[in-house]
């Protein structure tokens, strides 16, 4: 555990939302006394990186504490959430990156998300600024790369997430405009299609199901049936969210809660049945490790694993981190 850096993707602030949500679920004091020694552990360690991103850095320990407000209501740490915000404000024209894991995009969801469970009208206008600024470089760089964690979704679900509290047209149609962008990218024949949260078809397909509930248009609904074709039915090596069988396990779950598809709850029940039958031939589930040495990371790791079967069993319940949102209690 002390190997582990601050982050959301793969360090303290990761395993304290797993605490939470498993606390959540079972109402175990020892998994809240847990959730409180990973917070403050990621706490700590962020104090001294200037550097923003949703999941990494400055702000990665921001999405666990807005968990922690939406179930209790509040949170000693609730104070952190304007500090960090307040530092942002100033240095938004510095983050070059668009992205949704490690740049504007995820920031800019982030904002919204603490807008929409703070009700502090302040996050809203950060947002607005951090928008501004997404508008400004990626008319400038035209961003095309593909997938949620490092792709067009990501940037267009950040516009539309805006876009419902501050319906500018400008949020919309340049959405709008960066997922036919994407389209386009992946109707080239230089496309390698890809089934992973970071990049491809699940991240994709998790983001548009996102968009569906803000933008209700027949091309995104498609573009989900049409996703559903490219999902990897083989057993992948690994199993984690980011790239592995359980972040597939994740877009199949969420298609089957929409009622989205014909035979997903098919590929559903496959897909964990061969996970399940991994884990208990080799005794263990697959994740990157060293010998002897456990992964524990959210989003590569063991607490990934945890958390995703956590969705799977109550998935409104718990926080949605592959999108930054927060469903009211």
């Amino acid at each position: 555990m002390n190997a582990l850096n601050e982050s959301l993707y793969e360090g303290h602030a990761g395993i304290a939302l797993y605490f939470l949500e498993l606390y959540k679920k079972t109402q175990i004091d020892s998994y809240l006394e847990a959730y409180k020694k990973s917070i403050n552990t990621a706490i700590n360690e962020s104090k001294y990186n200037n550097i923003f991103s949703a999941y990494s850095c400055r702000l990665s320990v921001v999405f666990p504490i807005l968990s922690e407000i939406s179930y209790f209501g509040t949170s000693e740490h609730q104070f952190l959430i304007e500090v960090v915000f307040q530092e942002l404000n100033n240095k938004v024209k510095e983050i070059e990156s668009l992205d949704w894991i490690s740049g504007l995009a995820g920031i800019l969801a982030l904002a919204v998300t603490s807008y929409e469970v703070l009700g502090d009208s302040f996050y809203l206008d950060i947002a607005e600024v951090i928008a501004n600024e997404v508008l400004h470089k990626q008319a400038k760089e035209k961003f095309d790369k593909v997938g949620l964690g490092h792709g067009c979704t990501g940037l267009a679900l950040a516009l539309f997430k805006i876009y419902q509290h501050t319906p500018l047209e400008i949020y919309k149609s340049t959405a709008i405009e960066i997922l036919n962008r994407e389209k386009q990218i992946m109707n080239s024949k230089d496309y390698e299609k890809q089934s992973k949260w970071c990049w491809g078809t699940t991240g994709i397909g998790m983001g548009k199901i996102e968009i569906l509930k803000i933008y209700k248009n027949n091309e995104i609904l498609i573009d989900i049936y049409d996703l559903i074709e490219d999902i990897e039915l083989d057993l992948k090596a690994d199993d984690c969210i980011c790239h592995g069988n359980f972040g597939d396990i994740e877009f199949l779950n969420q298609l089957q809660i929409h009622q989205l598809g014909s035979n997903t709850e098919r590929i559903l029940e496959e897909k964990i049945n061969s996970v399940f039958l991994y884990k208990n031939i080799n005794n263990q589930f697959s994740v990157k490790r060293l010998p002897e040495i456990e992964s524990f990371d959210l989003f590569t790791g063991l607490s990934g694993i945890g958390y995703e079967l956590l969705r799977l069993d109550s998935p409104t319940a718990v926080s949605n981190v592959y999108t930054l949102t927060i469903n009211k209690p």
